[in-house]
């Protein structure tokens, strides 16, 4: 150490020698001191290299650059990115999660190519940014269900190809405007772009959309209507492409008449009692003979006791009568027991069905009853024709519900035999019959109604007799005198509350009821049959003669949905000139139903 401080003195004084006082200026005898405690460093032995010291660049943290996409990520599989530290070399793996979701929007139809949003999302949950791919359209300009197809082509950290398909639809379609009367609704919307019409439904209590009409314009009027009454209308637009309908998204808006007090003048079609409530059990007020004319309160409409109930005003007092005793014309000489107005179209066409028979000097009657509502639509009803064999099929109903129901007749057991009934002229082929030929009830009830077969309605009566007959009717409310003539004078209107009672056995759980529906299908010169069979289940009976007095008859039940009803229909033609055949009366008769069908849809659609 001494050796060392001796070394640096002499390097001090050398200094001073070369650079004078200026620099330092040291008494002459003073002493200078060497800190033992400075820090000094240590020399190596001699011969030894000294020792290195090593330096940490990235103690305080790395310094990464971009990452680098060692693996793409795809629809199924994750991916990696590895980053690089630009200071020491370090590397760091990074796992880029799988595609996930990819959602591509619903378009709306514009007339031209429509680009919807796609929106893409990782294996856990993370947006994809567009720089990671491109989006290319197809199809993408005409409306249609998946009409339209989204290619995306994944890159950067991502890799694949996906397509997706959208929908093109049209606008919502939106009222603008609803106006009411007491009886009418009027709807206004805006035009929608594209598209080829419009369709409006009427929704009832349950959320059932009932179609009312499809047009091209912006405005529809629902008439018919309660007054006092809310109304809930949707409206969907449409567009035609390639022969298919493609709809919108609904427009919804509801609506109530106007309240009136004014009544409607309606004529009682029988003797009627008028209640102080809804009711049968309710204490008669007056009883009014057939014809009386009485004021019905508008809106008014309940069920009970099985009957539908109008609200009358009588001597300045709400009073209540049955549905089925009002009558009023309602167009087209139709009169109905209900408050509904013929269109001016439908009115055309059954006026025109009409006026068929009167250009021969002929007259035709129809009775249309539904037996959901009681509501009553009819023509001529009191018209009277010769019944022919329309008369087999309540007949056989009666006999069906009076001996076989009830277990006194077994339809196998008892036998009628061919030789006991002779000859007889008309329809039917028992009489063509082997005279040794024998029969089931079964049968003989099968070719009465099939076939129309006379024989068959006559060994019948003689069996059974008129009295269980006349009970049946009774119970209708027609006049038990129509059971002992086998084919009697009789209306419209009688011939229809004959089979509104048949009804009641037809459609009710007998044990035999499957066989009575059986034979009562696809009847031989049934027009109603051969007229709405392929729409409807049709139970029918028809007859017809041609004689001095002439007749073309049909009648039954119509299974029309939730709303089947009791049709008759009567002309007195057939045969009466060499022009007059059975087969173009059948058509115009056919005409007749086509339109009092199409008249009691406009009904049920008024009070959906």
């Amino acid at each position: 150490m001494q050796k060392k401080k001796n070394k640096i003195l002499a390097l001090f004084m050398a200094l001073l020698s070369i650079f004078g006082c200026s620099v330092l200026c040291v008494p002459r005898g003073a002493q200078i001191v060497f800190a033992e405690e400075a820090p000094m460093i240590a020399e190596p032995p001699d011969g030894e290299e000294p020792p290195v010291i090593e330096e940490t660049p990235c103690a305080d943290g790395h310094a990464y650059g971009q990452p680098v996409v060692t693996k793409p990520a795809t629809t199924t599989k994750n991916g990696t990115m590895t980053y690089l530290c630009a200071r020491c070399g370090e590397q760091k793996s990074e796992t880029i999660p799988a595609i996930g979701t990819i959602a591509v929007e619903a378009a709306v139809y514009t007339g031209k190519a429509v680009k919807p949003k796609v929106t893409i999302k990782d294996a856990v949950g993370n947006t994809i940014p567009r720089s990671d791919y491109t989006v290319t359209y197809s199809g993408n300009k005409e409306v249609g269900k998946k009409a339209g197809a989204a290619t995306i082509q994944f890159t950067n950290r991502y890799k694949g190809t996906v397509s997706k398909r959208f929908s093109i639809s049209l606008g919502t379609p939106k009222i603008v405007r609803a106006t009411a009367t007491a009886q009418k609704i009027t709807l206004t919307w805006n035009k929608v772009t594209g598209a080829t019409g419009y369709r409006v439904y009427r929704q009832s209590s349950d959320g059932t959309l009932l179609p009312l009409q499809s047009m091209t314009g912006t405005s529809f009027t629902d008439t018919n209507r309660n007054p006092g009454t809310t109304y809930t209308y949707v409206l969907k637009a449409y567009r035609t492409v390639g022969g298919e309908k493609f709809f919108s998204a609904k427009g919804t808006i509801t609506k109530k008449t106007k309240s009136t007090t004014a009544t409607i003048p309606f004529q009682l079609t029988e003797r009627t009692k008028l209640y102080d409530a809804p009711s049968t059990k309710g204490t008669v007020l007056a009883v009014l003979d057939r014809g009386a004319s009485v004021q019905v309160v508008p809106g008014y409409s309940k069920w009970k006791n099985g009957r539908n109930w109008y609200q009358i005003q009588y001597k300045g007092k709400s009073a209540y009568v049955s549905a089925k005793s009002l009558l009023r014309p309602i167009g087209a000489s139709v009169q109905s027991n209900v408050n509904f107005q013929l269109s001016d179209s439908r009115k055309a066409q059954i006026q025109a069905a009409i006026n068929a028979f009167s250009r021969m000097g002929r007259s035709v009657g129809f009775y249309l009853w539904d037996l959901k509502t009681d509501a009553i639509f009819c023509y001529n009803q009191n018209k009277v024709i010769y019944s022919a064999s329309v008369m087999k099929g309540p007949y056989v109903c009666s006999v069906l519900q009076n001996y076989v129901e009830t277990g006194q007749y077994d339809l196998d057991k008892v036998k009628f035999y061919r030789s006991n009934y002779g000859t007889q002229s008309g329809t039917g082929t028992i009489q063509y019959d082997p005279y040794n030929k024998v029969y089931t009830l079964r049968e003989v009830m099968k070719r009465t109604i099939q076939v129309s077969d006379n024989m068959g309605y006559t060994m019948l009566r003689s069996k059974f007799g008129t009295s269980a007959f006349a009970s049946f009717l009774s119970r209708g409310g027609v006049s038990p005198s129509y059971a002992y003539e086998p084919y009697p004078f009789i209306t419209t209107e009688v011939l229809a509350k004959m089979w509104k009672q048949s009804s009641n056995y037809l459609l009710g759980k007998g044990t035999f009821v499957p066989y009575a529906q059986s034979i009562f299908q696809r009847v031989s010169h049934s027009f109603i049959s051969e007229s709405l069979s392929s729409k409807y289940t049709v139970y029918s009976k028809p007859g017809f003669i041609i004689a001095a007095s002439p007749c073309f008859n049909d009648a039954g039940i119509v299974m029309a949905g939730e709303h089947p009803y009791v049709i008759a229909i009567m002309s007195n033609t057939v045969g009466w000139n060499g022009s007059d055949t059975v087969l173009s009366n059948k058509k115009k008769l056919q005409t007749v139903l086509t339109a009092v069908n199409a008249l009691h849809d406009d009904y049920v659609q008024a009070i959906s």
